[in-house]
């Protein structure tokens, strides 16, 4: 019987470990031809948007899409909008509901996961000093991620709001186990460091944060902002400097404003990029170069973690059932 999983469900069952094992597998059946994922659907209206990011994992039996929407009225403002997300599992094999599960969570687990997948297989695996640009979930997720592949001895974080910074530092190391310095300046925090960790809230004609002349030789930028093509973190420059360049999609390119505006300035070339599961079968590399990870996101990965998830539920015996509600209709082979 199908069942719903709350975001309560969802943070109680999946951990970061199991988030990133689940999206390498994901990757793998992609690489291997058994899995795909298309274009996300985006519709606008007068009083908001809706997204739509379809995936099959023919590998595991399990196709479906993650669902999210925003409302804005003149009665409930930008800065209170609401936001809703939802992942719907169903059999690949037989097209029966498997699952509806709140992705609120799953959104952000899957995206530093993503992020600490790459930087599994694009650093050498004593790589432990990182700096962090924002202070948001993302950026909390994507930290407490690279816990889960790399053993973090220092860590420093850079945002606008000091009183964010200092919240976010106290938080973190709290979490982590490790103390977490704010920095005044983003040059700052990236002293020392051997990974850039960069998840702003970006916008439109909001400039960047992070600057290619501020890095050194041998360090991994990982980038999760900027997922629309008005939208900018880090400058062309940044893609200049990168010895390799690996997109979790390469609708990445005509996604995000960064790899746009790098592209349309020169400092990227389309031939130059891979995408994440062409490098997963890649032991880490056993010296430093100048890497970037970007990513925008991707049912794909919506689907790997929310299956993660539905199958612990299943071993834990969590979740609200339901009754199937759709109708079956029966037609002939063509």
């Amino acid at each position: 019987m199908p069942f719903f999983l709350s975001d309560d469900d969802v943070r109680r069952l999946i951990t970061m470990e199991d988030a990133v094992a689940a999206l390498e597998d994901a990757h793998l059946q992609l690489a291997r031809g058994e899995a795909a994922t298309a274009e996300r659907v985006v519709l606008k209206f007068s009083t908001g948007w809706m997204r739509v990011l379809p995936a099959v994992l023919e590998g595991w039996g399990v196709a479906g899409y993650k669902e999210f929407h925003q409302i804005v009225t003149p009665e409930r403002p930008k800065e209170v909008a609401t936001v809703r997300y939802a992942v719907h599992l169903f059999d690949s094999r037989s097209g029966e509901p498997l699952a509806v599960v709140d992705a609120d969570y799953i959104t952000q687990v899957r995206t530093g996961a993503t992020a600490a997948l790459a930087a599994a297989r694009m650093t050498p695996a004593g790589v432990n000093r990182f700096a962090v640009i924002g202070t948001g979930m993302e950026a909390r997720s994507q930290l407490l991620a690279m816990r889960a592949v790399r053993d973090l001895r220092q860590v420093r974080v850079y945002s606008r709001n000091e009183e964010r910074r200092a919240r976010f530092a106290a938080e973190m190391s709290e979490l982590l186990g490790v103390e977490v310095v704010p920095a005044l300046t983003p040059q700052a925090a990236l002293e020392e460091a051997q990974v850039v960790i960069v998840a702003t809230n970006t916008g439109v004609g909001g400039g960047v944060a992070l600057e290619g002349e501020w890095l050194r030789p041998g360090m991994h930028v990982s980038s999760i902002g900027s997922t629309s093509p008005g939208q900018r973190e880090i400058a062309p420059s940044v893609w200049a400097q990168a010895d390799q360049i690996v997109v979790d999609t390469r609708r990445a390119l005509h996604e995000s404003g960064d790899c746009v505006e790098a592209i349309k300035t020169g400092a990227l070339a389309a031939a130059r990029v891979q995408e994440l599961q062409e490098v997963l079968g890649l032991a880490p590399p056993s010296r430093t170069a100048s890497t970037l990870f970007k990513s925008v996101g991707s049912g794909l990965q919506d689907l790997a973690v929310a299956y993660r998830v539905y199958r612990l539920a299943l071993a834990q015996g969590a979740g609200r059932p339901f009754e199937p509600f759709q109708k079956v209709k029966f037609t002939a082979p063509n």
